[in-house]
């Protein structure tokens, strides 16, 4: 989205939107695997809870970019995905799975 936005020319809009369609495609199944596998809850808890939060991002996000773009201009109010984008790569290093060995290694043990 970042590209559309800064370079508003055709190529730069098709390589900014095919970019975010390729972080969200691999961004929403890597959270949910994630948030199913959360210590602490039972399996499908964490998973429902990223489910109804991505809910209402959809139900907010449409409103809050029509305020700002009535506001401050539909190229600032566009921002909001980017800036959106930059919060997601600050919060990524959770997504890491846990080791599956206690030694810190991260090799499984081999079974015979």
């Amino acid at each position: 989205m970042g590209l559309a936005l800064f370079f508003p020319t055709v190529p730069g809009t098709l390589l900014g939107f095919a970019a975010a369609g390729f972080g969200s495609a691999t961004l929403v199944p890597a959270v949910m695997d994630q948030a199913d596998k959360l210590p602490g809850l039972s399996p499908g808890t964490g998973l429902s809870i990223v489910s109804w939060l991505m809910r209402l991002g959809f139900l907010f996000s449409p409103p809050l970019v029509g305020y700002l773009a009535e506001n401050f201009g539909l190229r600032m109010a566009l921002m909001v995905f980017p800036i959106a984008g930059l919060v997601v790569l600050a919060c990524s290093p959770v997504l890491r799975g846990k080791s599956p060995r206690s030694d810190g290694t991260g090799e499984q043990g081999s079974r015979s």
